[in-house]
């Protein structure tokens, strides 16, 4: 008969060992230690920042110095560009990212903006309530090539007004986004 130190000894054992069995494994940290992926997706992506917009990313997402060259491009609630301009870089497969309340407002100019219509053919535009701290706007085309400016809103219910969502927030929203839209499907 297996004693408890033997059997605790055993099932210790076996719990170690699943990961490699189920083909898993965890990369290494710095201090040799495994730490798991927190960002996989975002990891494989390319962001383009504002110069107003103060984000550290992980090491391992590539930034771009134009948005143009960019998967994702992140811009302060504010931003200096024009409408026209966010759709070229939705209708070129730049992602378009605010970042502070009322962050739906540059992004509703976008979806309703002549040029948005005249890519686009779309019609429906809706406003979040309450506005998010963070919202992501990104084609989703039709079969018949028609489309929509669609949106991602992530609000934290602890943030006041006028926060900032913090950095890992941020980061978890754009891994959450691209999880999101890597199943998507267009309708028909």
């Amino acid at each position: 008969m297996t004693g408890p130190r033997t059997r605790r000894a055993l099932l210790r054992g076996s719990a170690l060992a699943l990961p490699l069995l189920a083909g898993c494994s965890l990369p290494s940290g710095d201090d040799g230690t495994t730490t798991p992926e927190r960002y996989p997706l975002l990891e494989q992506t390319t962001l383009y920042l504002d110069p107003r917009v103060r984000l550290d990313l992980p090491s391992a997402v590539e930034h771009a110095g134009d948005a143009a060259d960019a998967d994702i491009a992140l811009l302060p609630v504010d931003p200096d560009i024009d409408p026209e301009r966010a759709v070229e870089w939705l209708l070129d497969g730049t992602a378009v990212g605010v970042l502070g309340r009322p962050a739906h407002e540059f992004l509703l100019r976008v979806q309703t903006s002549d040029a948005a219509d005249e890519a686009l053919g779309q019609g429906g535009y809706g406003v979040p309530s309450p506005p998010p701290h963070f919202q992501i706007g990104h084609v989703v085309r039709n079969d018949d090539g028609s489309g929509i400016v669609a949106t991602a809103g992530f609000s934290w219910g602890d943030l006041g007004e006028d926060e900032l969502p913090n950095d890992d927030r941020v980061l978890g929203a754009l891994e959450q986004f691209l999880t999101d839209r890597a199943s998507e499907t267009p309708t028909r």
